[in-house]
C-alpha cells in the first residue's frame, strides 16, 4: 500500500500506466499471433503506447515500477508474501536489472528510454516489417 500511495502522488491517475501500457503491447502481440491483426496495427499500438508512456515516465525504472505495481493491483496481492506472483515478479525484475544470470542483455541497460518512437525506427533498426512483408507477400501471393 505505501507504494501505491507513493506512486499515486506523483502520477496520479496514471500512477498504473506502465503496467496499462505493458498490457496493450503484450495483448496486441497476442492478436497478432493468432491472426486478429496486422503486423502493422501490431507496430501502431506499439508505438502509440510507448510514446505515452514516455511521456509520463523519465525512464525504465519508472515505468517497469509502475508496471509491477499495476500487476500487484490487478492479481490483489500482497507483494511482501513471498509467494505471490508479485513478489516473484519483483525478485526477477530486480535480477534483470543487476545484469544476473540468466538475464545478460536486456533492454534496459542497451536502449535509452527516451529513444524516439515511431514504425520507420523500429522496422528500419530491426528488420520488422521487411521481414513481414516478405513473408506476408509469399503467403498471399
Amino acid at each position: 500500500l505505501p507504494k501505491m500511495m507513493m506512486a499515486y502522488r506523483r502520477y496520479g491517475e496514471n500512477a498504473l500506466l506502465g503496467w496499462d501500457m505493458g498490457r496493450a503491447a503484450y495483448i496486441i502481440q497476442w492478436c497478432y499471433f493468432v491472426g486478429y491483426v496486422s503486423m502493422e496495427e501490431v507496430l501502431e499500438i506499439g508505438v502509440e503506447a510507448g510514446k505515452k508512456a514516455q511521456q509520463y515516465f523519465q525512464n525504465w525504472e519508472e515505468m517497469m515500477e509502475s508496471y509491477l505495481l499495476g500487476g500487484q493491483f490487478w492479481q490483489r496481492e500482497d507483494a511482501s508474501d513471498p509467494n505471490s506472483m508479485t513478489a516473484k515478479r519483483w525478485k526477477t525484475y530486480e535480477a534483470l536489472w543487476k545484469g544476473q544470470k540468466p538475464y545478460k542483455m536486456i533492454p534496459y541497460t542497451t536502449i535509452p528510454f527516451d529513444t524516439p518512437l515511431s514504425k520507420e525506427i523500429l522496422t528500419d533498426k530491426y528488420g520488422i516489417m521487411p521481414a513481414y512483408q516478405k513473408h506476408y507477400k509469399t503467403e498471399n501471393s
